[in-house]
């Protein structure tokens, strides 16, 4: 499997007007606090380059989709925990509200 070693940006999210959730070819999430002028948190696990990345609307989590064919939910409230892992072939990632 082919997987991308460089830094490369490849999705932004914003939230909040403050903070950026960023995926990159060398597999990680990193998120971004303009406030504190930098990187706060960098979320490691996937193998691969992380084509895609979306913040929850609270906030609170962020979710990732790899070429190394999984797919990832992070709990900010937690350093960064990855609490749900979906294996499949996801290209991209995206939060929904849920009404019960």
């Amino acid at each position: 499997m082919l997987c991308l070693t460089m830094p490369t940006i490849v999705m932004l999210s914003l939230i909040g007007g403050t903070k950026l959730v960023t995926s990159s070819g060398d597999a990680t999430v990193r998120i971004w606090d303009f406030s504190k002028g930098g990187c706060i948190l960098t979320l490691e696990g996937h193998s691969c380059a992380v084509w895609d990345c979306s913040w929850h609307s609270c906030g609170d989590f962020v979710a990732s989709a790899s070429m190394d064919k999984t797919s990832k939910v992070w709990d900010l409230n937690r350093y960064g925990h990855c609490f749900a892992v979906y294996c499949s072939q996801y290209s991209a990632c995206r939060f929904d509200v849920m009404v019960f």
